[in-house]
Protein backbone atom coordinates (compact mmCIF):
# COMPACT_ATOMS: atom_id res chain seq x y z
CA UNK A 1 0.00 0.00 0.00
CA UNK A 2 1.21 3.43 -0.75
CA UNK A 3 1.88 5.72 1.66
CA UNK A 4 0.10 8.96 2.00
CA UNK A 5 2.88 11.13 0.95
CA UNK A 6 4.39 8.96 -1.46
CA UNK A 7 5.55 10.34 -4.95
CA UNK A 8 2.52 9.33 -6.75
CA UNK A 9 0.07 10.85 -3.87
CA UNK A 10 1.63 14.35 -3.19
CA UNK A 11 0.32 17.19 -4.44
CA UNK A 12 1.24 18.50 -7.73
CA UNK A 13 2.80 14.92 -8.71
CA UNK A 14 1.80 14.63 -11.78
CA UNK A 15 3.95 14.93 -14.77
CA UNK A 16 4.08 18.53 -15.62
CA UNK A 17 3.37 19.98 -18.70
CA UNK A 18 6.05 22.94 -19.05
CA UNK A 19 6.08 25.65 -21.91
CA UNK A 20 10.13 26.43 -23.20
CA UNK A 21 8.97 29.71 -24.86
CA UNK A 22 9.11 32.03 -21.65
CA UNK A 23 7.81 35.55 -23.24
CA UNK A 24 7.45 38.54 -20.75
CA UNK A 25 4.56 38.97 -19.27
CA UNK A 26 2.75 42.14 -19.68
CA UNK A 27 1.80 43.97 -16.31
CA UNK A 28 0.00 46.72 -15.82
CA UNK A 29 1.97 50.00 -14.51
CA UNK A 30 2.17 48.89 -10.74
CA UNK A 31 5.72 49.09 -10.80
CA UNK A 32 6.01 52.45 -13.11
CA UNK A 33 7.48 54.88 -10.05
CA UNK A 34 9.89 52.01 -9.07
CA UNK A 35 10.66 52.10 -12.72
CA UNK A 36 12.14 55.55 -13.04
CA UNK A 37 14.48 55.34 -10.09
CA UNK A 38 15.70 51.43 -10.13
CA UNK A 39 15.08 48.25 -11.63
CA UNK A 40 12.60 46.11 -10.65
CA UNK A 41 13.25 43.62 -7.99
CA UNK A 42 12.04 40.05 -8.93
CA UNK A 43 12.78 36.72 -6.30
CA UNK A 44 12.28 33.83 -8.79
CA UNK A 45 10.83 30.94 -6.69
CA UNK A 46 12.11 27.66 -7.58
CA UNK A 47 11.53 24.36 -6.55
CA UNK A 48 13.73 22.38 -4.06
CA UNK A 49 16.52 20.84 -6.46
CA UNK A 50 16.40 17.86 -3.71
CA UNK A 51 12.90 16.75 -5.53
CA UNK A 52 14.61 16.41 -8.88
CA UNK A 53 11.56 18.05 -10.54
CA UNK A 54 14.26 18.92 -13.49
CA UNK A 55 11.82 19.98 -15.85
CA UNK A 56 10.61 22.44 -13.00
CA UNK A 57 14.51 23.47 -12.47
CA UNK A 58 14.67 24.23 -15.69
CA UNK A 59 11.52 26.52 -15.78
CA UNK A 60 13.34 28.59 -12.73
CA UNK A 61 16.30 28.44 -15.26
CA UNK A 62 15.39 29.77 -17.87
CA UNK A 63 13.05 32.55 -16.47
CA UNK A 64 15.84 33.93 -14.28
CA UNK A 65 18.33 33.79 -17.52
CA UNK A 66 15.90 35.40 -19.70
CA UNK A 67 14.76 38.06 -17.53
CA UNK A 68 18.90 38.62 -16.95
CA UNK A 69 19.38 38.41 -20.71
CA UNK A 70 16.93 40.84 -21.89
CA UNK A 71 15.78 43.00 -19.84
CA UNK A 72 18.66 44.08 -17.53
CA UNK A 73 17.92 47.57 -17.66
CA UNK A 74 14.44 47.31 -16.04
CA UNK A 75 14.50 44.17 -14.07
CA UNK A 76 16.97 43.05 -11.10
CA UNK A 77 15.92 38.88 -11.23
CA UNK A 78 17.50 37.04 -8.21
CA UNK A 79 16.03 32.78 -8.07
CA UNK A 80 15.54 31.73 -4.61
CA UNK A 81 16.72 27.72 -4.40
CA UNK A 82 16.48 27.13 -0.87
CA UNK A 83 17.93 23.66 0.36
CA UNK A 84 15.35 21.34 1.62
CA UNK A 85 15.75 20.51 5.21
CA UNK A 86 16.69 16.98 6.03
CA UNK A 87 16.69 16.49 9.74
CA UNK A 88 16.10 12.91 9.86
CA UNK A 89 19.09 12.05 7.08
CA UNK A 90 20.02 12.21 3.52
CA UNK A 91 18.08 8.74 1.95
CA UNK A 92 16.00 10.29 -0.51
CA UNK A 93 13.66 7.33 -0.84
CA UNK A 94 10.23 5.99 0.70
CA UNK A 95 8.71 7.99 3.80
CA UNK A 96 11.89 9.63 4.78
CA UNK A 97 12.39 11.37 1.07
CA UNK A 98 8.55 12.12 1.77
CA UNK A 99 8.75 13.98 4.93
CA UNK A 100 11.85 15.84 3.79
CA UNK A 101 9.47 17.39 1.30
CA UNK A 102 6.48 17.83 3.73
CA UNK A 103 8.86 19.59 6.03
CA UNK A 104 10.55 21.64 3.41
CA UNK A 105 7.66 22.50 1.55
CA UNK A 106 4.88 23.69 3.96
CA UNK A 107 7.48 24.58 7.26
CA UNK A 108 11.14 25.65 6.16
CA UNK A 109 10.42 27.61 2.59
CA UNK A 110 7.49 29.41 4.01
CA UNK A 111 9.73 30.58 7.01
CA UNK A 112 12.34 31.47 4.54
CA UNK A 113 10.56 33.91 2.47
CA UNK A 114 8.62 35.72 4.80
CA UNK A 115 12.63 37.20 5.39
CA UNK A 116 11.84 38.38 1.80
CA UNK A 117 8.67 39.79 1.63
CA UNK A 118 10.71 43.73 1.84
CA UNK A 119 13.22 43.02 0.04
CA UNK A 120 11.28 42.19 -3.36
CA UNK A 121 8.77 44.31 -5.87
CA UNK A 122 7.73 41.22 -7.30
CA UNK A 123 7.51 37.22 -6.19
CA UNK A 124 7.44 34.80 -9.24
CA UNK A 125 6.87 31.10 -8.03
CA UNK A 126 7.62 28.66 -11.30
CA UNK A 127 5.78 25.54 -9.81
CA UNK A 128 1.79 26.03 -8.87
CA UNK A 129 2.57 22.99 -6.72
CA UNK A 130 4.10 25.69 -4.58
CA UNK A 131 1.42 28.19 -4.89
CA UNK A 132 0.79 27.92 -1.12
CA UNK A 133 4.00 30.34 -0.85
CA UNK A 134 1.67 32.91 -2.02
CA UNK A 135 -0.03 32.89 1.45
CA UNK A 136 3.27 34.33 3.12
CA UNK A 137 3.90 37.17 0.90
CA UNK A 138 1.65 40.53 -0.56
CA UNK A 139 -0.91 38.91 -2.99
CA UNK A 140 -0.51 41.70 -5.43
CA UNK A 141 2.92 41.73 -5.78
CA UNK A 142 2.42 37.46 -6.68
CA UNK A 143 3.04 35.86 -9.93
CA UNK A 144 2.46 31.87 -10.20
CA UNK A 145 2.74 29.33 -13.48
CA UNK A 146 0.13 26.99 -13.27
CA UNK A 147 1.28 23.61 -15.56
CA UNK A 148 -1.40 21.61 -14.89
CA UNK A 149 -4.29 21.02 -12.28
CA UNK A 150 -3.25 18.28 -10.80
CA UNK A 151 -1.84 19.59 -7.55
CA UNK A 152 -5.46 20.34 -6.47
CA UNK A 153 -7.97 18.41 -8.72
CA UNK A 154 -9.17 15.97 -6.18
CA UNK A 155 -10.86 19.31 -4.52
CA UNK A 156 -13.40 19.55 -7.95
CA UNK A 157 -16.42 18.38 -7.49
CA UNK A 158 -17.10 15.05 -8.29
CA UNK A 159 -13.38 13.69 -7.62
CA UNK A 160 -12.83 10.70 -5.60
CA UNK A 161 -12.43 11.80 -1.84
CA UNK A 162 -9.45 12.96 -0.47
CA UNK A 163 -8.08 11.51 2.65
CA UNK A 164 -7.91 14.14 5.30
CA UNK A 165 -4.22 14.50 5.06
CA UNK A 166 -3.82 14.72 1.52
CA UNK A 167 -6.55 17.23 1.57
CA UNK A 168 -4.49 19.46 4.25
CA UNK A 169 -2.01 19.61 1.84
CA UNK A 170 -4.08 20.59 -1.36
CA UNK A 171 -5.97 23.31 0.26
CA UNK A 172 -3.24 25.44 1.02
CA UNK A 173 -2.01 25.01 -2.82
CA UNK A 174 -5.82 26.00 -4.15
CA UNK A 175 -5.79 29.19 -1.48
CA UNK A 176 -2.45 30.54 -2.52
CA UNK A 177 -3.44 30.34 -6.46
CA UNK A 178 -6.65 32.04 -5.94
CA UNK A 179 -4.68 34.74 -3.64
CA UNK A 180 -2.03 35.67 -6.41
CA UNK A 181 -2.46 38.57 -8.38
CA UNK A 182 -1.86 37.23 -12.16
CA UNK A 183 -1.70 33.46 -12.66
CA UNK A 184 0.30 32.59 -16.37
CA UNK A 185 -0.83 29.05 -17.90
CA UNK A 186 2.00 27.08 -19.87
CA UNK A 187 -0.97 25.41 -21.94
CA UNK A 188 -4.55 26.83 -23.71
CA UNK A 189 -6.02 23.59 -22.03
CA UNK A 190 -4.85 24.57 -18.26
CA UNK A 191 -5.56 28.41 -18.83
CA UNK A 192 -9.00 27.68 -20.20
CA UNK A 193 -10.07 25.33 -17.50
CA UNK A 194 -8.20 27.67 -15.11
CA UNK A 195 -10.47 30.31 -15.95
CA UNK A 196 -13.11 29.58 -16.70
CA UNK A 197 -14.49 26.29 -14.90
CA UNK A 198 -18.36 27.14 -15.28
CA UNK A 199 -19.13 24.02 -12.35
CA UNK A 200 -17.08 25.18 -9.22
CA UNK A 201 -15.27 28.83 -10.25
CA UNK A 202 -12.36 26.92 -9.05
CA UNK A 203 -10.19 30.26 -9.20
CA UNK A 204 -12.80 32.66 -8.71
CA UNK A 205 -11.79 35.71 -7.08
CA UNK A 206 -14.69 38.20 -5.26
CA UNK A 207 -12.32 40.83 -5.79
CA UNK A 208 -12.03 40.37 -9.18
CA UNK A 209 -8.31 41.15 -9.12
CA UNK A 210 -6.69 37.90 -10.25
CA UNK A 211 -5.58 37.68 -13.90
CA UNK A 212 -5.27 34.17 -16.56
CA UNK A 213 -2.65 34.81 -18.43
CA UNK A 214 -1.53 32.24 -21.19
CA UNK A 215 2.28 31.91 -21.35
Amino acid sequence: MAHALDRTSFPGDGAKMTSTILQPLTIENRFQNARSSRPIRVAILSDYREENWYSMDLVGDMLTDHLAREHENRIHAQQIVPRMPQPFGSRRVGFLRNAHRALGRFVAYPREIRKLRNQFDLFHIVDHSYAHLALELPPDRVIITCHDLDAFSALLPGSPALSPFQARLARPILAGLQSAAWVVCASDATCCTTAWDADCMLLADASGSMQVRRM
